[in-house]
């Protein structure tokens, strides 16, 4: 396969073929948080190389961006209101992780794209409440701060309690790009990726932490509400990191017990 960077892009009449039981997305409010979610996190990408379809890559950042503009509306539409600086801040920051990926340095692995965009064989069985349970609370922690903003049920905030959320945002989005470049079994799915040659990884962030893509995202998560300016969405934010904690020591166990070399990483 051609790198689509180096190769020659066609402008002509481009259809988009329908996918081929790739499955839907789902983390669909964070293909990032993608994904993204933890949550959950980010699927990025430019238009390639084909003559009549859209690459991999390509594709999963329609699929993100049409997932923002759905974060889009109903952060705002729950707030009732446009006129909101610290929402389009969050936005901003959104959109510029999703688009960070498209340069080199920060550039997937497009196997691990391929593997985030649809669930595969031996995910296991009772992850699938803790995507579902992704999914809702991602919405909460958007729908929550925006009519606490409607309704004023917090007090006005200081500028520089924004502004720390700003930055636990920025530190837990970098974080996780971060953690998924180095680490390219990156699933948004607990299970051994074993036809992809599933190996431990030591290397980047893995070095200090075993689960880094669920710690910097609860760093991400924590800054959610304190950017939004609201204290009933840091109760959003305290039962969506519990929720990692959980599935973090789930996942562990599943690793332990079936991937090669996990136990003697993890003493």
């Amino acid at each position: 396969m051609r790198n689509p960077v180096l190769a020659r892009i066609h402008f002509k009449a481009v259809s988009v073929r329908k996918e081929s039981n790739r499955g839907g997305d789902t983390h669909f409010f964070s293909c990032h948080l993608q994904q993204t979610a933890p949550n959950l996190m980010p699927c990025n990408g430019i238009i390639g190389t084909g003559d009549t379809d859209l690459t991999l890559i390509a594709r999963a950042t329609i699929r993100s961006l049409i997932s923002e503009v759905v974060i889009g509306v109903l952060l705002f539409a729950s707030a009732g209101s446009l006129a909101w600086w610290q929402g389009w801040i969050y936005m901003v920051v959104l959109i510029l992780s999703t688009l960070l990926p498209l340069f080199r340095p920060f550039r997937l692995d497009e196997g691990l794209i391929e593997e985030r965009m649809s669930r595969k064989p031996g995910a296991k069985q009772w992850d699938k409440y803790f995507v579902a349970l992704v999914g809702l609370f991602t919405a909460a922690e958007l729908i929550v701060p925006g009519l606490d903003h409607r309704w004023m049920w917090t007090p006005p905030q200081p500028v520089w309690k924004h502004l720390v959320g700003v930055g636990l945002i920025i530190i837990g989005t970098v974080g996780m790009l971060w953690a998924m470049k180095t680490n390219r079994f990156f699933s948004a799915f607990v299970r051994i990726q074993q036809e992809r040659g599933h190996q431990v990884v030591d290397g980047g962030p893995y070095r200090f932490v075993r689960h880094p893509g669920y710690a910097f995202w609860s760093v991400r998560t924590l800054g959610v509400p304190l950017l939004l300016g609201s204290n009933w969405a840091l109760l959003v934010a305290g039962l969506f990191i519990g929720m990692f904690i959980i599935r973090t020591m789930l996942e562990d166990r599943v690793l332990q017990q079936e991937l090669p070399g996990y136990g003697e990483y993890a003493e």
